[in-house]
């Protein structure tokens, strides 16, 4: 039963750690503070970070969506908070006796405390990966939109409004860093906003893209044409990337062959061999079969009869 509780406060723990993360995901217009008010940064470097992890982890976060200023002090701070409950808590079963420490347990404990530390980050490095997949992705189609709008007399922001509200539901990422830059754009100028939308992304197609978008800006020259161009490039370079995989797979599909579909067909072809010859052992084992002890003796004795016959046979001669 302590097993189990055990398990699930580890689950409790991760639990904790994803809903802070996520709990303003859908939720626009509330504005994030710290988890743990004045306490939070105490927590948050209360196990000590290089500054290099630091720097990427709040890169990961920006990419992932996570814009507000107190979304890594509240990611480290419920991380280490979850990751020193679990710690407390083992250390108290073990000194109270309410568990009898063990091999398996304390192995099991162990794990989990790294799976509280390591699990989240990790989590955020795929979420941060897939979303900006994902904007690459959907980001042709709003190119296209982008030049139709424009190649029919709007401005570039009427255009990127255009876009966003088109995006808001169907394409939720890319229109979020849309709606940042038009704003950006609104209150500063285009040059910073796209600036800081490569910044904020750091992938090479936007950084192309808005590198594109910048010296057409400054020329005044039309960028329809551009835009068309660029989204056809995209796609293509996505079609490439899509042929590389499917040309690659059958060597990643190799070792799961060879290990999973292999055997089986071992055994089928094998088996039914394998059971005759089982049969055939038995069978001939028992009395007056070919492999049984008593025939083997009589044939050896036989066997010795007609060595010593030939013999005495060969002295009388």
């Amino acid at each position: 039963m302590m097993h189990y509780f055990t398990f699930l406060i580890a689950l409790a723990g991760i639990a904790l750690t994803a809903l802070t993360i996520l709990r303003v995901r859908h939720r626009k217009e509330f504005v994030p503070q710290p988890v743990l008010g004045k306490f939070t940064s105490a927590a948050a470097y209360a196990i000590p970070m290089r500054k290099k992890g630091e720097v990427e982890l709040k890169k990961d976060l920006i990419r992932g969506g996570y814009l507000h200023d107190c979304a890594l002090i509240n990611f480290l701070a419920t991380r280490n908070v979850a990751f020193f409950i679990w710690i407390i808590f083992i250390v108290a079963s073990f000194t109270l006796e309410l568990v009898q420490p063990g091999k398996l347990l304390v192995g099991g404990a162990v794990g989990i405390a790294i799976s509280i530390f390591a699990a989240p980050r990790i989590w955020i490095g795929m979420h941060s990966s897939s979303r900006a997949r994902r904007i690459c992705h959907d980001l042709p189609d709003a190119l296209d939109l982008l030049a139709m709008m424009m190649s029919g007399g709007m401005t570039m922001q009427d255009s990127l409004n255009h876009v966003i509200g088109e995006f808001d539901d169907s394409h939720r990422a890319l229109a979020s860093e849309l709606q940042i830059t038009a704003r950006h754009a609104r209150t500063g100028s285009l040059d910073s906003a796209l600036i800081s939308f490569a910044d904020r992304l750091d992938i090479p197609e936007v950084t192309a893209l808005t590198a594109m978008l910048r010296g057409g800006h400054r020329a005044g020259g039309s960028l329809v044409d551009a835009l068309r161009s660029f989204s056809d490039g995209l796609r293509y370079e996505r079609d490439q990337k899509a042929k590389e995989r499917g040309n690659t797979a059958s060597v990643k599909l190799l070792l799961p062959v060879i290990f999973c579909l292999a055997p089986p067909i071992y055994i089928l072809l094998l088996g039914p061999a394998f059971l005759n010859l089982k049969d055939f052992i038995e069978k001939e084992n028992q009395p007056g079969g070919a492999l049984s002890p008593t025939v083997q003796v009589s044939q050896v004795g036989s066997a010795a009869a007609r060595s010593a016959r030939a013999d005495s046979f060969s002295q009388n001669r």
